[in-house]
């Protein structure tokens, strides 16, 4: 289209061209006409005044009549030219509104090319997001997978936190039974220590009576005195093995267990710390949970601050004031309160 109003451009500018030769041509003739005119009634008033120059007269006036042939065929011919400058006006007309609407088309073309390069950047830009939403679909299915992994682990400890429900809800059952033994046992090695002092008091003074009229009881007194030997002895036993069953008790809940899962800290504030010095493990022991813990570092990435999670615990009959561990790092020791008495043991593993 814009080749083909540039080929109409330059034909409207020969045009043009031919049409100012023309009007010059015009102008020339006209020129010629008026002086011809001017001869004419020079002519007519001369050959009023000047019959002797008819002849010249005449010739010029055909001559005249020539001249007003050629320019009935010049003023065709103009009328030729001016029905050709009308149709080349109604041309230009035409093209100009050509031109007007080819203005139009480019603005529209610009346009539709501005559009275009949106076009195409939204594209590219959607491009993008398509390649980020796929990255995302795809950590999506993996998220969906660690979820349904999750979801299974879930279930899992939710079965293992049933059994282990179950398992607490018997050791709690046989805990306070032993706790009841416990109690019963320590009123009766306080019954048996007051009756082991009174009958040292006894003894002693039982001691003095023998050495005193030792000659009057003789084999009599001697016989009660081994019989009460005996049966001190008997009481010794017996608080010995209460002792141990004690002391085995102590030590079968003072036994380590595996914690449960990486959340299972301290329920309050923690009395005492120590650490290993062979494998980095951490000993701490509860003010309010009666128990103590072993923490292990937990694999952190390169250059971060190390975390530890909580891996046994065990559980004692009172406070934990202090822990230690051996330059060895096998034994470990916590120093605790019986209950709320002021008496106190020390646990070792």
């Amino acid at each position: 289209m814009t080749k083909q109003l540039k080929e109409k451009n330059d034909e409207l500018d020969v045009y043009k061209k031919q049409h100012e030769i023309m009007n010059d041509n015009m102008e020339k003739l006209m020129d010629e006409l008026k002086e011809s005119k001017q001869c004419k009634d020079k002519l007519e008033t001369d050959n009023k005044s000047l019959s002797e120059e008819l002849k010249d007269i005449k010739s010029k006036y055909d001559e005249l009549q020539t001249f007003e042939a050629k320019y009935k065929i010049m003023s065709t011919k103009l009328k030729d030219k001016d029905d050709e400058l009308t149709e080349l006006k109604s041309t230009n007309l035409i093209l100009t509104t050509k031109a007007n609407q080819l203005d139009e088309l480019q603005k529209e073309y610009q346009l539709l090319t501005d559009k275009l390069s949106q076009c195409q950047s939204d594209r590219d830009q959607l491009k993008e997001e398509n390649v980020t939403l796929t990255k995302k679909s795809k950590a999506l299915d993996g998220l969906k997978i660690e979820y349904a992994a999750t979801q299974k682990r879930l279930k899992d400890v939710k079965i293992e936190i049933d059994g282990l429900q179950e398992e607490f809800r018997t050791i709690y059952k046989a805990k306070k039974k032993l706790e009841i033994e416990n109690e019963k046992l320590k009123g009766e090695i306080s019954e048996l220590k007051s009756k082991n002092e009174k009958l040292s008091v006894e003894n002693s003074e039982f001691g003095e009576i023998v050495n005193r009229e030792k000659r009057e009881c003789g084999t009599q007194t001697e016989f009660a005195f081994i019989a009460e030997e005996h049966h001190l002895e008997a009481l010794r036993k017996d608080n010995m093995y209460l002792m141990k069953e004690l002391n085995f008790l102590i030590a079968e809940r003072s036994r380590f267990k595996p914690a449960v899962g990486d959340n299972d800290f301290h329920r309050g504030d923690i009395n005492s710390i120590a650490c290993s010095p062979t494998n980095h493990q951490i000993i701490t022991g509860g003010k309010h949970d009666n128990s103590v813990r072993i923490w292990e570092p937990k694999n952190n990435e390169k250059g971060s601050e190390i975390t530890f999670i909580p891996k046994r615990k065990a559980f004692v009959d009172g406070t934990v004031l202090s822990v230690t561990i051996s330059e060895d790092g096998i034994l470990a020791a916590a120093g605790c309160s019986l209950k709320n008495t002021p008496n106190g043991y020390v646990v070792i593993w």
